[in-house]
This record gives C-alpha cells, structure tokens and sequence, in this order.
C-alpha cells in the first residue's frame, strides 16, 4: 500500500492524504516520512490505536501527520484529499486465518467482516465526495475475499485496477477519480 502511494505523490508538490483506519500509523508515517512536502491525516476509531500512532510519530520525529478519532469518513474534517488510502476487513467472523500468525494480535474490529462492512462498503461514495479531481483511492483488502471488499464505484473513476501482492493474491484496488 505504501510503495502504491508514494507512486502516487510526487516528491515536489504539497498534498493532502488521508489514511483511514491507521492502526498503529505504519502507512500514514511512512507516506508522511518519504514525502515531506504532503500533509498526512491519519485517522482511526480507536484512540488506543491513534495514541500508539501519535508515539510512533513522535519516535520518528514525523510532523507533517495529523490525527482525527472517528469512523471512516467522519474523521476527515474539511476540504478534500489528493489521495486516500484505506484497508477494509481482511475475513468473516470465525475464519481460521484469525486465530493463526500476526493476525492473533491484531484488534478483530480491524480485520474481520460483520455490521462494519456495510458502514465501509457507504463510506466508499463518502470517500469519493472528499477525494480531489484526479485524485487517488486506494482500498487494500484481504486476499480472503477481495471481490467482497471492493466498493469502487466504477462509473465514478478511471484507471480502476487491483494489484497482487507477492503470493499473487489481490490486495489493493486502485482508483482515479474523473475529471
């Protein structure tokens, strides 16, 4: 998701990114750390998650992210965003990959699909009302289930794609809002 974005963000131009459901910051940070000129928002619905973020800023000495404590797209105040990035639910309640590897460690209301999908799934045209002419939406999803987790409004973006990760699963799909 992150090397998706910086290729997204020139290094010479300010730029408004969002980073929504930040967790413990990694993207929002290493956006914010590789492009000083753009003004990252991270934001999450957890202030645990936002107070770990906020620590790993402040440990990498990054100031060029912001914080905001809501769901989705309730947390991204004014204007629009020349990028936002966002991870919907990696499985279903239950899935066996939940209880195996890092995932143990991982909030569930983070990774799992239940009540959530259908607030992500209306947040994806919300988004789309906040994303800048030409502007980026990147939404990574779990390999699980990819096709479910794609909320793109094709009709509303060109340069609509999904990306494989390593293992060849999909995992992100990409957007470019149109003129």
């Amino acid at each position: 998701m992150v090397e998706l974005a910086l290729e997204r963000i020139p290094r010479d131009r300010t730029m408004r990114v969002a980073d929504l459901g930040t967790g413990s910051g990694a993207i929002a940070l290493a956006v914010a750390r590789e492009r000083p000129l753009a003004q990252v928002l991270a934001t999450d619905g957890s202030d645990a998650a936002l107070d770990v973020a906020r620590r790993n800023a402040a440990r990498l000495a990054i100031d060029n992210v912001t914080f905001a404590q809501g769901d989705w797209c309730a947390a991204l105040g004014g204007g629009n965003f020349d990028l936002i990035a966002s991870k919907s639910a990696v499985c279903r309640i239950g899935h066996v990959h939940l209880d195996t590897g890092d995932l143990r460690r991982e909030p569930r209301m983070a990774l799992v699909s239940d009540s959530t999908d259908s607030m992500r799934s209306g947040a994806s045209s919300r988004m789309h009302s906040r994303i800048s002419l030409r502007g980026w939406l990147l939404l990574e999803h779990g390999w699980i289930r990819p096709l479910a987790s794609r909320t793109v409004r094709i009709d509303a973006y060109a340069d609509v794609s999904s990306i494989r990760d390593v293992a060849g699963h999909e995992r992100v799909t990409l957007a470019r809002k149109r003129d």
